[in-house]
């Protein structure tokens, strides 16, 4: 289990090092104007079109969600080696039954306060596809974590 523990982990630890360093490379963007006057963005410039370089300047944020996520990871793969026998008697049960009850509002509180705070909302389709939640989603989404806050905060 430690092994496999392990090999996770590097796994892990290459894909955020992987995603730091598109943060970090320095793309160009470009600006010009098509014939009706649209002023246009890109990353490459447009053909036939005289074309200027845009100044951007590179963000010193981390990424908060990014370090939260490969932390919330690390501690699943730690909870999947303390997985243990169903408890045998009846305390032992509702020991557990309290245990779980206290990590889902633990995580349904996370992903209210994630609804909440975060402008633009997305899902991944079966497709593993960005989908945006439209605000009525959106509120609807909050509304449900609302709920689910109810049910296992109590």
């Amino acid at each position: 289990m430690y092994k496999k523990r392990t090999i996770v982990c590097q796994i892990l630890l290459i894909t955020s090092v992987s995603f730091l360093h598109l943060g970090v490379a320095e793309a160009k963007v470009y600006r010009w104007v098509d014939e009706k006057g649209v002023v246009h963005y890109g990353d490459r410039p447009s053909e036939g079109v005289r074309s200027q370089v845009v100044q951007t300047t590179k963000s010193p944020k981390k990424d908060k969600f990014a370090e939260e996520r490969l932390k919330r990871q690390l501690q699943y793969i730690d909870g999947l080696e303390e997985k243990q026998p169903p408890p045998k008697s009846a305390e032992d049960r509702i020991a557990l039954a309290e245990k779980t009850r206290k990590d889902n509002c633990k995580q349904v509180q996370e992903n209210l306060k994630v609804l909440q705070n975060i402008g633009r909302v997305f899902k991944e389709n079966e497709n593993s596809e960005r989908v945006y939640l439209s605000d009525a989603e959106k509120a609807e989404e909050i509304k449900v974590a609302t709920s689910q806050v109810a049910e296992f905060c109590k």
